[in-house]
């Protein structure tokens, strides 16, 4: 009798890999939209892991790569408006 037995990582994660089709639902766009950001523009995405012809990315990659991203965008946006204000009053 074989038997194996598995446990979920420490940090509760189950060890699930987003795809393709799930990282687009993530951000709104169309699966060729993902496809091309990753061979074209990879900076806009979160890091993957490619396993055999197929990339995958860990949830826990991209919830870190989205408050990273936010943040710069918020940090980027707020500098945008103070110096679209500055023009303004000039």
């Amino acid at each position: 009798m074989n038997t194996t037995k598995t446990t979920a990582p420490a940090n509760g994660d189950s060890g699930r890999l987003l795809d393709v089709a799930e990282l687009a639902k993530h951000y709104g766009v169309s699966e060729s939209t993902i496809y091309r950001r990753r061979c074209y523009h990879p900076e806009l995405l979160p890091p993957f892991i490619k396993i055999a012809n197929r990339v995958r990315w860990r949830p826990e990659d991209v919830h870190t790569w989205d408050e990273k991203h936010v943040k710069e965008y918020i940090e980027d946006d707020t500098e945008n408006t103070e110096t679209n204000g500055e023009v303004a009053e000039a």
